[in-house]
């Protein structure tokens, strides 16, 4: 978490050289390890594509330890549909230059975020949710051979459309085996008691929160 010099709110400065002093021991710590596991994923201010900040928080999964959080003003980046990938480029950038040796991440499928990684040679994982939420319907089981899919039906026929579609394909080769963002997403449902998206808090409101 990035420290401001002269902040005005003294318990403010407090929190965040008590936050600055914990990440700086955190951060020793995975860099001693040989590989790190890392959940990545934004939380904006407001729904929708015209959020004003976003906070961007990355989670040591093997631990379920908060490694580091970036808040991104949009118009910094020219729109709040780059925040994403300038929050997780400080954060990666941050623990390069501490030494930790990250060995992959999990995310969602955020394209911006696909290309980031595949450039810096980053093994980049998807969340699993994120593609089985295509199917939140329950699950059920029957041995009625009548109640089963037949073939060159138009349900048959959307189905067989949506799991042949090749980007479908391509992504399901990706989902994480092991690890999961739902601590993550968690975490961030917490941040939403001090942070409503109903409420709009100034830059210092947001960092402090």
């Amino acid at each position: 978490m990035t420290l401001f010099v002269g902040t005005p709110d003294p318990l403010l400065s407090l929190q965040l050289f008590t936050t600055g002093k914990q990440q700086n021991e955190l951060l020793h710590q995975l860099s001693q390890k040989e590989k790190v596991v890392l959940g990545g994923d934004v939380r904006a201010d407001s729904p929708g594509h015209s959020a004003k900040f976003g906070s961007y928080t990355t989670m040591d999964l093997d631990t379920n330890t908060i490694v580091d959080m970036q808040l991104i003003q949009s118009n910094e980046v020219g729109g709040s549909y780059h925040m994403e990938k300038e929050g997780l480029k400080r954060s990666l950038a941050l623990l390069d230059a501490r030494g930790v040796t990250v060995d992959c991440i999990v995310t969602d499928r955020h394209p911006q975020i696909q290309k980031f990684l595949r450039e810096n040679n980053v093994t980049h994982y998807y969340d699993v949710w994120h593609i089985a939420k295509a199917c939140l319907h329950e699950s059920r089981q029957t041995r009625d051979k009548k109640k089963w899919l037949s073939a060159e039906t138009p349900a048959f026929c959307r189905l067989e459309k949506v799991m042949a579609n090749k980007r479908i394909l391509k992504d399901v080769a990706k989902l994480s085996p092991h690890h999961q963002t739902s601590s993550l997403e968690a975490f961030h449902s917490v941040i939403l008691r001090f942070a409503p998206k109903n409420v709009v808090f100034p830059f210092l409101g947001m960092l402090y929160r």
